[in-house]
């Protein structure tokens, strides 16, 4: 059997990894440096660490290239590894501050170094760690601008295609949400088209892409999308890109309000994302939070925030969290403090804090503060491609303006015109706490029969979705309109009969007079025990009945069942 040379070793390394045989890469890199330290060798241990997610080896490995090449006089070979090694520091360890040391270092012993590709992926790791950790669009656009005229003169087609991607996002941030939709379409098609140099800047294209269908809840966009980067993570064996995915389409579902299925991906890809890139986890978390807001496990979904509370949805999840809370006090000073942190040019999360401050200072009764922050939104609004999702939010917070202007009439429009854009977009949770509050608005009005209908509908769909602080609100209007118009004209839907009971509760209130357990009805009906559980909790307030067998006899007297 001939003798295995070092260099041997390494050349059979670089094999394994051009087939993503990840694992056997990393056997072969270590038995190189084992025989022969060298930094091609450290280079590759490195690349091999990484895929395997392994940052335990990966970070030394990298930090001996570093070594190794400044020992040589190659510079371009430790800028190389310093880049990746503050790429690394970041995503692996969560480590900003070291990785920003890391990049400058890259920065430096690049300059004066005649252009190389180096040059190209040092401004495109810069300018991604610019504008998704500091939100820096305006560095972000000159890295791309940069790596754009660096591609005119050297041949790799990546610096043709990521830049754009880069752009892109970097537009939709600013509120230029078709522009930078455009741009980041076409890098995404390119990037899954050519060549590009590693497999992972495939799904570095699309995972932009997905980042602002979410900013622009493009989520029909984002579904497309998710699909092709589960294609590429399964194909190149990228369980991060699994996680992100999970991640990103969990944000679809609970948009849509497929709430249980949101769960399910969210818990998975922070399972993924917590073995594979820790510090990621947090995008999986801070959405669990806020799906725990939704559903009115107000202490959990706090719980969840507060240990985030330096991510910029954190801030946002807060002030909903006061306002459902009934402290929009707390609410305004989370919603002031989120727009202190968001650049001035990130004027699409600037719309998002200013939505929320609109609505905590109309509760407040700052009435003139509230009409002015109201401006700021419209004006924001005015500098950006204003999406539907923003639009009916935007006419949600002017509801409550007027609302407190005592401008009832006003306010119903906004109400209306926000239901009408949050059903548009396939958003059942917003919509249904705009009919809410235009139920309110006409129960003002004295129009109580519209009320009524408003109010139902709110109701069931939050029981739908199990939403459990809004719809309680939804069920104590509808009893407040019931004690309004008397008994001879409230009830159920579409029956005067009945004490003000959903479509739902009269199903279950059947099956309890039946003889069926709740575990029985949760099967039949296809729900959860504890939604059954409380259907019935309220179903026994509305009949004013001690027990489910005095339920059941009462609804059979009115003719219920």
């Amino acid at each position: 059997m001939p003798h295995t040379t070092p260099d041997d070793m390494v050349a059979r390394a670089r094999d394994a990894l051009a087939r993503f045989a990840w694992t056997e890469a990393l056997e072969l890199f270590e038995r190189a440096v084992a025989k022969r330290e060298s930094a091609e060798a450290y280079e590759g241990l490195g690349w091999a660490a990484w895929w395997c997610n392994d940052a335990e080896k990966l970070l030394p490995a990298r930090e001996a290239a570093f070594r190794l090449y400044r020992q040589a006089g190659d510079q371009l070979g430790a800028a190389r590894a310093a880049m990746w090694l503050a790429a690394d520091h970041a995503d692996f360890r969560g480590e900003l501050s070291v990785a920003a040391g890391w990049r400058q270092r890259a920065h430096r012993l690049l300059d004066g170094v005649p252009l190389a590709p180096e040059h190209g992926w040092e401004r495109l790791l810069a300018g991604d760690a610019a504008l998704l950790n500091e939100g820096d669009t305006v560095t972000a656009h000159q890295c791309a601008d940069e790596v754009l005229a660096i591609g005119r003169h050297i041949p790799v087609v990546d610096f043709t295609i990521l830049p754009l991607a880069l752009h892109g996002l970097a537009l939709v941030d600013e509120g230029q949400i078709d522009e930078g939709m455009q741009l980041l379409d076409e890098a995404a098609v390119a990037a899954l088209g050519e060549r590009l140099a590693e497999p992972f800047w495939e799904s570095w294209a699309i995972c932009y892409l997905l980042f602002a269908c979410e900013r622009a809840r493009d989520f029909g966009r984002a579904s497309q999308w998710c699909d092709r980067l589960r294609e590429l993570s399964e194909r190149y064996d990228m369980p991060y890109g699994l996680g992100i995915c999970r991640v990103h389409y969990a944000a679809v579902l609970l948009w849509q309000g497929n709430w249980s299925r949101a769960e399910e991906h969210l818990v998975e890809g922070a399972t993924i994302l917590e073995r594979t890139r820790a510090p990621w986890a947090a995008e999986a978390f801070v959405r669990l939070a806020e799906l725990r807001r939704r559903q009115g496990r107000l202490d959990e979904a706090g719980a969840l925030f507060a240990k985030l509370e330096w991510h910029p949805l954190a801030q946002l999840g807060l002030a909903e969290l006061a306002l459902d809370s009934g402290k929009p006090r707390d609410a305004e000073e989370h919603a002031e403090r989120a727009l202190r942190q968001i650049p001035q040019a990130s004027r699409h999360h600037r719309a998002n804090a200013l939505e929320l401050l609109v609505r905590a200072r109309a509760l407040l009764g700052h009435r003139s503060r509230a009409a002015d922050t109201l401006a700021s939104l419209h004006t924001l609004c005015g500098e950006m491609t204003p999406t539907p999702s923003l639009r009916a939010a935007t006419e949600y917070s002017a509801g409550m303006v007027a609302v407190g202007a005592r401008d009832l009439d006003q306010a119903r429009a906004h109400f209306e015109d926000a239901v009408t854009l949050f059903e548009r977009v396939g958003a059942p949770y917003e919509a249904a706490r705009s009919r809410l509050e235009l139920a309110s608005v006409l129960v003002s009005l004295d129009r109580l029969e519209r009320a009524q209908s408003e109010a139902r509908g709110a109701n069931a769909a939050l029981e739908q979705l199990d939403s459990r602080v809004y719809a309680s609100r939804a069920a104590a209007l509808l009893r407040d309109i019931h004690r309004r118009m008397g008994p001879e004209v409230g009830g159920r839907d579409g029956d005067p009969k009945g004490p003000g009971l959903t479509r739902r509760q009269v199903q279950i209130l059947r099956l309890i007079a039946h003889g069926r357990s709740d575990r029985e009805i949760a099967a039949t009906l296809s729900v959860s025990e504890h939604t059954v559980h409380r259907h019935v909790a309220n179903i026994l307030q509305r009949l004013e009945t001690p027990t489910r067998a005095a339920a059941a006899a009462v609804a059979a007297t009115r003719g219920l069942i």
